[in-house]
């Protein structure tokens, strides 16, 4: 990455890696970005906002523990981070057999 970087500076004036080429000078935002992406990919509906809660959920699925994932998204209270968290139908059915397992319910 850093010499993806440094090959990068060579062709840009300034003090800014990835100036908005119109100003040479930072974005101040990437909406424009993200709706032009957004309308490429067919994904007119889908909201930058999105991203996070498929993040947390991802993180979750991939065994993060919710503090991990409070972590992540910057939060200070662990009830915000709990609103992201969505679980896939497979973790949802990984863990009842987990619980059926330990508790030996519905065992054949």
């Amino acid at each position: 990455m850093l010499a993806l970087l440094r090959e990068r500076r060579k062709h840009v004036a300034g003090p800014w890696v990835f100036p908005n080429p119109k100003t040479g000078k930072p974005y101040c935002s990437c909406r424009d970005a993200w709706v032009s992406t957004r309308k490429k990919a067919n994904l007119d509906g889908l909201r930058m906002h999105d991203l996070r809660h498929t993040y947390a959920s991802m993180m979750l699925d991939s065994g993060a523990d919710i503090v991990d994932v409070q972590k992540a998204l910057g939060h200070t209270q662990l009830k915000t981070t709990a609103v992201y968290l969505h679980l896939t139908e497979g973790r949802k059915r990984e863990r009842a057999n987990a619980a059926a397992e330990a508790t030996g319910l519905f065992a054949a």
